[in-house]
């Protein structure tokens, strides 16, 4: 056993790798590195360019050099006998570096606490693919391939699988976002934290086995079993609510009716996967309502208040791996409309409204004449009596005058 009286920096080891020269390379969690050779023993840490922080991986690639991934502060490489800084500045995704992997191309990739960092270092090139290109993790512990390509991720929620074509196409830019599997308890596994902190925690077998490690054990990955073969994620409309009251679901090929006049309609639906029913999601959408799907997440109700009269269609989907190419059940159903509510009902009203106005208006008009009518009779007969009084009735003066 090596410790500090063994010339070790700390007893505080956090990672061991080999080299190419059969020298033992030990990190720790203090920040310094001691390299272990048959002839010598070497330490390096601030003095030769290490941040004062823990070690969390170290590699040789194929052209010797040496990196080393840091909590916090990058990663660093090692160039005439001095460590050189690998930061944010420089491309890094993140300052928080797990992991460290070579892949097949020579290029460098780096898993962080926010995805992973491809580097190329002969033209200092860097190229990130977090959760906007498609990873679904935030947090990425470690990576490798395997012996199709494949790139395999160890992360915070799951196992993430990446084909090496996706890769290929986002990195030439013909696509935005990979089109990533992400294997969790859904999956059988006990948790979906993988053990994080310093590398090395996930494994490739010859035969391409992936072994990850877990905050509950080992997990052993077969490629060649097709994950994909498990039944896909379905989802039932379970249970009707029409204005709070409970209604019997319909015959699939038929279509509800749910009374008349606007209505307040609520709709369950019961995912049917149960391998690990708390991870299944829900979208849905209302023909004739939604422009778009409703990300329900674990919610498994949809409430639409007042829905005016028509006919509609209901559909929700499940899945389990945020991929959404799964059966979708409907649910169409009708809401009538309201003896007020049908265009004859206002064609009539309106109808009815011209003709009560022409009567009203006949009617105003008719007294109107008969009034005036009266008037002229009343205006005829006066004067008919003045004429009358006149020739009767001669005047006093006129007679006087004659006599």
């Amino acid at each position: 056993m090596l410790t500090t009286e063994d010339q070790l920096s700390s007893n505080r080891t956090a990672v061991v790798q080999g080299d190419h020269q059969g020298r033992i390379w030990v990190g720790h969690q203090t920040g310094e590195i001691d390299l272990l050779a048959a002839e010598d023993t070497r330490r390096f840490g601030p003095e030769s360019g290490l941040p004062a922080v823990g070690v969390t991986a170290i590699i040789q690639d194929a052209k010797d050099r040496m990196w080393v991934g840091t909590r916090g502060e990058g990663a660093a490489v090692l160039r005439d006998g001095r460590f050189h800084r690998f930061t944010t500045a420089d491309g890094l995704v993140d300052d928080n570096d797990h992991g460290i992997y070579e892949a097949g191309d020579g290029t460098l990739w780096f898993a962080t606490a926010s995805g992973l960092t491809r580097y190329e270092a002969e033209d200092e090139t860097a190229f990130t693919i977090g959760r906007a290109q498609g990873l679904p993790a935030g947090e990425v512990y470690d990576l490798v391939q395997d012996h199709t390509g494949d790139f395999w991720l160890s992360t915070d929620s799951g196992i993430v699988h990446l084909k090496r074509q996706d890769v290929a196409r986002l990195l030439a830019g013909d696509i935005e976002a990979v089109d990533a599997s992400r294997y969790d308890q859904g999956h059988g596994m006990l948790t979906s934290e993988c053990q994080g902190g310093s590398q090395r925690n996930l494994l490739s077998g010859q035969d391409g086995t992936i072994y990850a490690a877990t905050t509950r054990g080992v997990v052993v990955v077969e490629p060649l079993r097709a994950f994909d073969e498990r039944p896909p994620s379905e989802v039932i409309p379970s249970r009707l609510w029409v204005n709070g009251e409970p209604m019997a679901l319909p015959d699939p090929e038929s279509t509800a009716r749910l009374g008349k006049g606007r209505t307040d309609v609520a709709i369950e639906f019961l995912g049917t996967s149960y391998l690990v029913p708390r991870n299944t999601r829900f979208r849905y959408r209302l023909h004739g309502q939604d422009d778009d799907w409703i990300e329900a997440g674990a919610s498994r109700t949809a409430r639409y208040p007042q829905l005016p009269p028509g006919l509609y269609r209901f559909e929700v989907q499940a899945s389990t791996d945020e991929h959404w190419d799964t059966p979708t059940a409907t649910l169409p159903f009708q809401i009538g409309r309201l003896p007020w509510q049908w265009i004859w009902t206002y064609v009539l009203l309106a109808l009815g409204a011209i003709v009560l106005g022409y009567r009203l208006h006949h009617r105003r008009f008719s007294q109107q004449l008969l009034r005036e009518a009266a008037l002229e009779e009343a205006l005829h007969t006066k004067a008919k009596e003045l004429r009358d009084t006149t020739l009767v009735d001669p005047s006093p003066a006129c007679v006087t005058a004659a006599s």
